[in-house]
């Protein structure tokens, strides 16, 4: 909230994909709800078909500013070294992801529906997007501006697997 409140730089990386757009058009509509000046926001998109943002990240790095947030939906979660570049640059990584995790992320905040604990692991990253976006407006008491459309859309073009009854329930 406080990168929101003291309208520091936030960068949102889309990832190269129809999830990846999905995820990234999420983030950056809700931005645009909690009133986030469109110049603060800067979006970074790959060359072709990348993940992550490890063939971004001199990019971001050079665009983002120090102390500001960047926020990786459907990727990320093991791109430690990156990560490590953007902490050490002030840059605080919030990762909003669906991919298996090969090792874990020490340098950024990761939100992952991999977690053994986690129900639905066939959600995509922008489901994943969409549960962050409803929580936080449940904790800072906002009516939650509905995006499951693109939750829907991203599930279908994802190939996610439907038997799950919340994928179902996005997609009707």
């Amino acid at each position: 909230m406080h990168f929101v409140k003291y309208k520091k730089n936030i960068g949102v990386v889309m990832d190269s994909d129809m999830d990846g757009a999905c995820s990234a058009a999420l983030i950056y509509n809700f931005l645009i709800y909690l009133k986030v000046n469109k110049d603060l926001i800067h979006v970074y998109h790959h060359e072709g078909k990348q993940h992550g943002i490890k063939d971004i990240l001199p990019q971001i790095l050079e665009k983002n500013g120090k102390n500001s947030l960047l926020i990786i939906p459907d990727a990320g979660t093991n791109d430690v070294k990156e990560c490590s570049a953007l902490a050490e640059a002030t840059i605080e990584p919030l990762i909003l992801d669906h991919h298996n995790i090969d090792e874990p992320n020490m340098f950024a905040t990761v939100i992952n529906n991999q977690y053994p604990e986690v129900n639905n692991h066939n959600l995509s990253g922008t489901g994943v997007t969409d549960k962050f976006v409803r929580a936080y407006c449940e904790e800072y008491h906002l009516s939650y501006p509905d995006y499951s459309d693109l939750v829907a859309i991203s599930l279908v073009g994802d190939i996610c697997d439907l038997s799950h009854i919340e994928n179902r329930t996005y997609v009707y």
